[in-house]
C-alpha cells in the first residue's frame, strides 16, 4: 500500500510538472476596420485580418499571471483573411478580430485559461479596453464562446465555455475564463478565440502606428479532471506492478 501510495503521488508530482513545463502560443489577429475610434468602441466586422506577431508569444501552464504585449506598429505582419490582408497593416485604425490560441505544444485534455486587463498604451495615454469588472457571472464580454468561429471549430471538443468568473484576477476581482479542449495533440490545431460581432464589447477599435502597443494579462491551468484521470492511469500501473 505504501507503494502505491508514494507510487502514485511521485506521477501525479511528474504530471504536474510536466503540465506547468508546457505552454499555449498565442499571436493577435487585427482586422483593418478603418475608422477614428476610439480606443474599445465598435469597429465594425469589414476588411482583411491580419496576425501580428504570427506564433511569436506563449504563456506557461505554471498558475502564474503573465502579461504579453503586441507592438500595433512596428512588427511583423502576416495576412490571414481577406482581400486586403497583404502582409502590412493599412490605416490607423483597426480591431482585435481574435486571439489565435495554438497548441504548440500537443497538450490533450481540459484546459482552462484566465484572461485579463486588455489595455492598449498610446502615445498619449494607456487606455483599458476591459478588466472584466462590474459584470455578471458567466456574461460573455468581448469574446465569443470558443468553438464560434467556423474557422477552428473542428480543432476543438464540443462544449467548450466561457464567461465573467471571480476565481482568479490580474487585478480587482474579475476576470474571463475559457474552458475548452483540443481533439487531439497535434500541435498545428489552433483556436480563433474571436470578438466577431460580440453584444459586449465586441469588435474592439485599436489604434495602429507607432507608439501603440496592446498589453493582455493571460494565466493558464491545467482542469483537476485531467489530473483525476493521470491517477486512476497510476492507480492502475501499479495495482498491475503488485499483481
Amino acid at each position: 500500500m505504501k507503494c502505491f501510495h508514494l507510487g502514485c503521488a511521485v506521477l501525479l508530482t511528474c504530471a504536474l510538472v510536466s503540465t506547468s513545463q508546457a505552454a499555449l502560443t498565442v499571436s493577435l489577429g487585427v482586422r483593418e476596420t478603418g475608422g477614428a475610434g476610439p480606443a474599445g468602441s465598435n469597429a465594425g466586422a469589414a476588411g482583411g485580418i491580419e496576425w501580428l506577431d504570427l506564433d511569436g508569444q506563449s504563456f506557461a501552464f505554471d498558475g502564474a499571471w503573465h502579461t504579453l504585449s503586441w507592438d500595433l506598429g512596428d512588427t511583423s505582419v502576416t495576412a490571414f483573411a481577406g482581400a486586403t490582408a497583404d502582409g502590412t497593416l493599412d490605416g490607423t485604425w483597426g480591431s482585435i478580430e481574435h486571439l489565435r490560441i495554438l497548441n504548440s505544444d500537443g497538450l490533450t485534455g481540459p484546459l482552462s485559461i484566465y484572461i485579463d486587463d486588455m489595455v492598449v498604451t498610446t502615445p498619449v495615454a494607456p487606455v483599458t479596453l476591459t478588466d472584466f469588472e462590474g459584470y455578471n457571472l458567466d456574461d460573455q464580454v468581448m469574446f465569443q464562446s470558443p468553438g464560434f468561429s467556423g474557422s477552428t471549430s473542428s480543432n476543438l471538443v464540443a462544449g467548450s465555455t466561457s464567461g465573467i468568473t471571480d476565481e482568479s484576477a490580474q487585478s480587482g476581482t474579475g476576470s474571463y475564463k475559457v474552458n475548452f479542449e483540443f481533439v487531439d495533440d497535434s500541435p498545428t490545431r489552433w483556436m480563433r478565440y474571436t470578438t466577431f460581432n460580440s453584444a459586449v464589447l465586441g469588435n474592439p477599435a485599436i489604434p495602429l502606428g507607432a507608439g501603440n502597443s496592446l498589453s493582455i494579462s493571460f494565466r493558464a491551468v491545467p482542469e483537476p479532471s485531467s489530473l483525476g484521470l493521470l491517477c486512476i492511469g497510476a492507480f492502475g500501473f501499479l495495482r498491475r506492478r503488485q499483481r
